[in-house]
């Protein structure tokens, strides 16, 4: 069993969001997954040109039902959103903790495998409705009865993915105190030299010569402008919990 920590979703812009107090890092989801061993791999690999449908499904309804037996014990201790079709929750609300997915065999295994569902690759997300004290809380939970129940299992991989909560009132509010600073005002972006422009509440970085098409910004990427352009902020200010 391994239990490992994914942070590839973000990105380097997302880390200096983070360094600069306007976002904090957040759980999105963890991803459980059935992973043969190297050796397991190798021997595989020989057997898989003589395997007939038959021993491949075999296969795979092992790999799915060792996964099924983790999430169900997580089903156990956590509300599963659309995991049990007895057991449904809102889904825009926070009596849920975790979203369940899995594929079915009728992609995994097209013509031989059916429609049943392939426990062998599961994401379950957090709810985006909870606090992040509370979204810490289950994952915790989580782990702590995947170490203690499931710590021998040799070929389960549990991924915790990461992602960023952005303090966007923040963001609103310094933008509308910097705007008035910046627009029309002559700035570069990505390498470009041009102007911001403000229409319909959104803003727009439009090239030199440009009048009709620009590139949309985000409040975020207006404070950057305006950092490079020497007007301050409230940057400085405590990170973002």
């Amino acid at each position: 069993m391994r239990i490992w920590h994914d942070r590839s979703y973000i990105t380097r812009d997302d880390q200096e969001m983070i360094s600069l107090g306007y976002a904090a890092e957040d759980f999105y989801s963890l991803r459980l997954s059935f992973v043969y061993s190297e050796d397991e791999c190798a021997r595989n690999r020989k057997l898989a040109m003589a395997s007939e449908d038959n021993t491949r499904i075999r296969a795979a309804q092992m790999r799915s039902d060792e996964i099924e037996s983790v999430v169900e014990a997580i089903a156990g201790q956590c509300a599963c959103y659309q995991y049990r079709s007895d057991k449904e929750y809102p889904f825009d609300s926070d009596s849920w903790d975790l979203f369940f997915w899995c594929n079915s065999f009728l992609n995994t295994l097209p013509g031989v495998g059916g429609c049943r569902r392939d426990y062998s690759y599961v994401t379950l997300t957090f709810n985006s409705r909870h606090t992040p004290e509370r979204r810490k809380e289950i994952c915790e939970l989580v782990l702590n009865m995947i170490r203690t129940r499931f710590s021998a299992h040799p070929h389960l991989d549990v991924a915790v993915q990461y992602c960023i909560r952005v303090d966007q009132a923040r963001i609103d509010r310094e933008v509308s105190e910097a705007e008035s600073r910046v627009l029309d005002k002559p700035c570069s972006y990505h390498l470009m030299e041009g102007r911001i422009i403000k229409h319909d509440g959104d803003f727009f970085f439009l090239k030199k010569r440009c009048r009709k098409y620009g590139y949309r910004l985000s409040g975020y990427e207006l404070l950057r402008i305006a950092w490079n352009m020497g007007i301050e902020t409230a940057r400085k200010a405590v990170p973002y919990a």
